[in-house]
């Protein structure tokens, strides 16, 4: 992302909309950005490459949640 990187962008949003679930998604295998985004308070996450089933059960469980 030119202007921030997805850890910045997550708490942009979450500063807007507290509330708002977000699913992360990355194609980082790094412990160090998993552990950034985990503690994100995001409502998912998914590693990239994935499949669309996979992003629909994911979706699902989000909003189940």
């Amino acid at each position: 992302m030119p202007i921030m990187d997805g850890a910045e962008m997550i708490k942009t949003i979450k500063k807007i909309d507290p509330l708002v679930k977000i699913i992360a998604t990355s194609g980082l295998e790094s412990p160090s950005n998993l552990l950034e985004v985990s503690l994100q308070n995001i409502s998912g996450f998914i590693q990239k490459p994935y499949t669309a089933i996979t992003l629909l059960k994911e979706v699902a469980k989000v909003l189940k949640s």
